[in-house]
Formats: structure tokens, sequence, C-alpha cells
């Protein structure tokens, strides 16, 4: 076992989704070194105030601070000057805990690290068993980004990445009582569904035509089910869009609360139901079962949300999530857009039989 160090910095990149299928290695980090303080190395965003891995992380929850990265930052003034900040701080160890680039950019990455002041490294993947997935030949799947890292930081002792636990967001009172102020009030808050069809990507995009179907299926069987959109402000024209094909009650919150606040909200829903997005990500994180539609962007897998609580769909794939493992009919598709409809509001009916189903929760 590493001597417990004084002061941590983890070198992290990403989006909301990358940040919260990464919460298992930041709860295990505060478990194992409670007492140290802990800084991110992280991208800023040029339009936000907090970058995203600060809007899921929040402050002094699980870490106590944060550096900017700049990312594709290519002036050596500039990264110097990140290094001397760092530096000044006195990190003793790094945790390297991003997807696997190039060799030529990890060693290039850990360089910079240790240039930062740490004495050491941990997590950087030199070896090609830590660069590449595993592959279950039984359900097609690989594992996921999660256990990859955890796999590369075995140094510091073995992350359970399936324990449910470590997989809380650690929402505080005053985010939850944010979340039950948003509900206040709101025909829908007794039983609804969180959905978000929002995507930063094209290609992870079920398209307006496939929601439609779904959503107006699950409105006309239960005119009383509520739908609550979470999503970033782009999304919000788009979303008052497809709510039109909804009959009962409906809230759009795209824009307009954090991530964190969303999340909170999200735990009072029956389920979430969209795209390969940070708030699939984020239900996860707060227990509740998702359906969600994914692209051939990524091998199978690799990205899909914590928890086996979920359904989803990924084109060609038989294995459809659960525990037991549910199969499905993939015949004849070839990518996102041709996953069918029926299927995926088979699966939504599945979480939302009255009395409830359990068939998929445990």
């Amino acid at each position: 076992m590493i001597p417990a160090p004084q002061k941590v910095l983890i070198h992290r990149l990403g989006s909301l989704g990358d940040t919260a299928i990464m919460l298992p290695v930041f709860h295990y980090l505060n478990d194992i070194w409670p007492q140290a303080e802990k800084r991110v190395m992280t991208n800023f965003p040029v339009a936000a105030v907090a970058p995203p891995l600060q809007a899921v992380l929040g402050d002094g929850i699980f870490v106590d601070g944060y550096f900017t990265y700049p990312v594709r930052m290519r002036n050596p003034r500039a990264l110097l000057s990140l290094a001397s900040d760092v530096r000044a701080w006195g990190p003793d160890i790094a945790i390297y805990a991003n997807e696997a680039g190039s060799i030529a950019r990890t060693l290039r990455d850990g360089a910079f690290l240790r240039l930062c002041g740490a004495r050491r490294v941990v997590g950087l993947p030199i070896a090609r068993s830590r660069r590449e997935h595993i592959l279950n030949r039984q359900t097609g799947l690989y594992e996921r980004e999660t256990a990859r890292i955890a796999r590369a930081l075995a140094a510091l002792g073995r992350i359970d990445v399936n324990d449910p636990k470590k997989k809380d967001l650690c929402l505080t009172e005053a985010e939850r009582a944010a979340a039950t102020d948003i509900l206040s009030g709101w025909a829908g808050a007794g039983r609804f569904i969180c959905f978000s069809p929002g995507t930063k990507q094209q290609m992870k995009d079920w398209t307006d035509p496939n929601w439609i179907i779904v959503l107006e299926a699950l409105s006309n069987a239960d005119p009383s089910l509520g739908i609550l959109v979470v999503g970033a402000d782009g999304d919000r024209a788009r979303s008052d869009a497809l709510l039109t094909h909804w009959q009962g009650p409906k809230l759009n919150t795209c824009g307009q609360i954090s991530p964190r606040r969303s999340a909170a909200v999200m735990a009072h829903a029956k389920m979430f139901l969209g795209n390969d997005s940070g708030p699939m990500h984020l239900a996860a994180a707060v227990n509740i079962p998702a359906v969600a539609v994914f692209s051939r962007h990524a091998k199978p897998g690799i990205w899909f949300p914590l928890g086996d609580r979920h359904r989803i769909f990924y084109p060609g794939l038989p294995w459809s999530g659960g525990a037991p493992p549910v199969d499905r009919n993939a015949a004849n598709e070839t990518d996102i857009t041709s996953i069918p409809a029926d299927q995926v509001i088979d699966a939504c009916r599945s979480f939302l039989r009255k009395p409830e189903s359990s068939d998929l929760v445990q």
C-alpha cells in the first residue's frame, strides 16, 4: 500500500458523464486517504463558470479544489505557469484517471505531472492490458471505462466499481431541498419520468420521430403520468416541441438548474429515458433505472451507466441489460436510428407497471 500522502493531485478531463462514471474512484480515494487534501486538474469550458467535473462533484464534497488544465493548449508559457502553480501547492502523488490515448500522449502527460511536482504518478496506462477494455464474450460487452481505469490504478488497491454505494453523488441537504422546491406544486410530482433527448454529438441522437412515438405511447397509456426534461439550455426549444406530444403534466428544466440539482430532482422520478448522455449517468448516480438508446460511437459496454437496473439499446446487440440479463431482438439494426421504438416502449413499461415491477430492479 502506498503511504498516506498529504496532498493528492487527480488528473481527470471530461464532461458530465465522464465525471459521473468516475464516482467509485473518487469515493475510493476518500476512503483510503480521508485526511489528504485533494485537488483535480481538469478542463474548464470557456463559456461556463464551473467545469463539468466541478458541476458534478460539487465543492468540498469529493475534492478540495481545482486547477484549470488548458485542453489542446500548446503555449509553453501557459503550461509552465500551470505547472508552477501546482508545484507551489506541493502534491505528494498524482493520480492519472483519463481515457487511454496514444503512448506518446500518455508519456507526455506523465512528464507534465512530474513537472507539477508530483513525486509519484499512478495510473498511467502504459501497458497494453491497461489501455484496452476486456471483452466478455458471453454477453458481447466490453468492460466499463470505470473498470479499466480502476485496473490502471491497481497500485492503490482494489476499487470495487460495482458497489452501489460508491456511485452515490452525496447530494447535500440544500440540493435535496432545492429539488423539493422545484417539484412543489407541480401536478406531475407524484409520478413522473425524467426525459433527456439532448446529446453533444449528432451520431448519438435517436432523432425526434422515434422519441415522439415513445412519448405518445407512454402518455396515451397513462395520461396522468408526468414528464420532466433535464438538459442544457440549448436543448430547451427542442424539448418544448417534443413535449407537445405528451398529454400529462410536463416540466422543462433545461438550462434552468445545475447538474447536481437536476440529479436531486431525478431521484424522485420513476425512471430515466434518453440518449447516451451526461444526464443518463447522473440518473444512475441517484439510483433510478434508465432506458437509454446508444449509438455505435464506442464499443458496447464501455460507456453504459453504472449499475444493473438499466435497459440499454445498442445497435445489433441482443443483450439489453438487467440482472439476470434481458435479451431482445436486435436483427437488422445498422445504426442508432434503426433501433425499434416498440422495444424501447416495452422497456419503459417494465418500469412503470402498477404495482411497480421489481423484475429488473435488483
